[in-house]
């Protein structure tokens, strides 16, 4: 071999090598740039190949997602969808003047100037097209740079599928977000009416939905009626009531399970869909304890966009998070409105409302009804008023009314708390007094449960408050709480014996708790016809007096 063809083979071969490692720099350094690495790309094989015309074409399933053109003239979306098609039907790089003569767009990609198409294929799925000009010289592409620009092809694959992965990280990761906002809403349970409003505008960033309802069922008649609205027609917004199992979100309602419609893809809904102008829609059931609250509805009414199956996994978990807010949301409304000359009655509400809380955790299930009667106890024991014997009673059976806003893994998990699932659980007196924050003829019941975890020696929580600074009825309601819980087992630990929780009261008096209040509770423990068992003691009648 002459010493002119070995120094061309070493041309080539160091020109290969410098190429190939300007295509990884472009994809390692943008990969987490859509823009660049389209643009720097479409540079390099643009100059390597010594034409002034290009496109980049990137596909969304068999539609455009991304058009980015050099050189060429604007042309309407319809014909990159052609060029796009093209490259769906090829495995290779193939040139224009192969496909057939009567080919009906040979003379229109002719005369745009594209000479080759590029298909940008990884595990044969094309997520791109590539369109090329002519060459600036009369010569057509060599074999080094049909080898160049296939190379190319197969490693911008890649890093497309790299930066789509980017992209959909950071999409759950705002989605995350938008969760954890709303999650702060839930635990503030604000006004009913302001809180489905915001459950609904969540869910419509977490999605990028257009438009959408959430609809509350009545148990009475059986419908469903919107109680919040973004973008729907006044009319429908205003008047809207479906029954269950018409429409989207009647058969939603009826079969309980999640629904994704698309124009394409259920015929039975066509007439709603193009009545209202949506090309998608997700429609959910509202949840909690097994029972319907209503149903959250989402769209999309933009051609071409649609939901996907991770946005209908994802609001399902949201509705069912949002059914519990509202359960929430209401039962501060129905304490208020219940009328407080009707005793009995309210006394019953905070009965029930107390067992379904206790129902959260199978271990202290009867805990509030106990305390309240040690409390009580304590209460008469120490002289107090009537009125503040009434509070102590109502905060005795809601004191752990914030528990419902803590999961029930936390609750019941069986060994200690990590630091994160403490914190949840110590939040529970501020959610329980939240829940309480509309509700102004509660506002001492609301301040006992705010406070009946502060200790005496000022180390307690949320304000650490200290000694005197305690409400004497929430130091009460501290004493009563704690030597119920040390005789409930848990699931890291048994039950403590009556005796062994009377050594411990008397062991962190003065520290946990209040010595007076103590003082006041050991003196009813140890009386003789006093028998004490797990959230349950009972008075025996007095032997002597008999």
């Amino acid at each position: 071999m002459g010493i002119k063809k070995r120094e061309e083979i070493l041309r080539r071969r160091v020109g290969k090598i410098d190429l190939t490692t300007k295509i990884t720099k472009i994809t390692t350094s943008n990969n987490r740039n859509l823009e660049g690495l389209i643009n720097k790309t479409m540079e390099l094989l643009m100059t390597t190949t010594s034409i002034d015309h290009g496109a980049f074409v990137l596909a969304d399933q068999s539609d455009v997602a991304l058009i980015k053109v050099f050189g060429y003239k604007s042309r309407k979306k319809s014909f990159w969808v052609k060029v796009l098609t093209l490259a769906l039907e090829s495995e290779r790089l193939f040139f224009t003047e192969e496909l057939e003569d009567d080919a009906p767009d040979k003379a229109l990609l002719q005369e745009t100037g594209i000479h080759a198409i590029l298909p940008v294929q990884i595990d044969s799925e094309t997520l791109a097209a590539v369109a090329l000009g002519k060459k600036d010289s009369l010569e057509g592409f060599s074999r080094e740079e049909i080898d160049f620009v296939e190379y190319v092809g197969s490693q911008t694959a890649i890093a497309l599928e790299n930066v789509e992965a980017f992209i959909e990280k950071d999409s759950r990761i705002a989605e995350l977000q938008s969760l954890n906002k709303m999650f702060r809403h839930i635990e503030h349970f604000p006004d009913l009416d302001v809180l489905v409003q915001e459950i609904l505008d969540e869910a419509m960033v977490v999605t990028m939905a257009d438009g959408g309802s959430l609809m509350l069922i009545d148990e009475t008649t059986e419908m469903l009626s919107i109680k919040a609205s973004k973008l729907l027609h006044t009319l429908i917004a205003l008047n809207a009531k479906i029954r269950i199992g018409h429409g989207i979100a009647g058969t939603v309602a009826k079969t309980r399970r999640p629904l994704m419609v698309n124009k394409s893809n259920i015929k039975r809904f066509r007439h709603e869909m193009e009545r209202d102008d949506i090309s998608s829609a997700i429609s959910v059931p509202m949840m909690a304890n097994n029972k319907l609250i209503g149903v959250l509805n989402l769209n999309k009414k933009k051609r071409h966009t649609v939901f996907s199956r991770e946005n209908l996994e994802l609001i399902e978990a949201f509705a069912s998070q949002a059914a519990e807010a509202i359960i929430k949301a209401d039962h501060y409304h129905q304490i208020e409105n219940l009328s407080l000359k009707n005793d009995n009655q309210f006394r019953e509400f905070v009965r029930a409302l107390a067992r379904t809380v206790d129902a959260k955790d199978p271990y202290t299930y009867g805990h509030s009804e106990a305390v309240t009667r040690f409390a009580v106890l304590i209460a008469e024991k120490m002289g107090l008023e009537d009125e503040e014997k009434r509070a102590i009673e109502i905060a005795g059976r809601l004191h752990d009314l914030g528990k419902i806003g803590v999961s029930e893994v936390i609750l019941n998990k069986p060994g200690l708390l990590s630091k994160e699932e403490y914190e949840s659980v110590k939040r529970h007196p501020l959610v329980g007094a939240t829940i309480l924050k509309y509700t102004d003829s509660l506002t001492d019941v609301r301040n006992l449960i705010l406070f009946h975890h502060e200790r005496f020696d000022g180390s307690g929580y949320p304000d650490g408050l200290k000694g005197e600074k305690i409400p004497l009825s929430a130091r009460i309601l501290t004493v009563a709480d704690s030597f119920d819980t040390m005789m409930s087992k848990r699931p890291y630990r048994d039950s403590l014996t009556k005796a062994q929780a009377i050594e411990e009261l008397i062991k962190c008096s003065g520290t946990q708790f209040d010595p007076k209040i103590v003082e006041a509770f050991l003196g009813i423990l140890r009386s003789k016809n006093l028998h004490v068992t797990k959230h349950f003691f009972e008075i025996e009648p007095d032997k002597k007096a008999a």
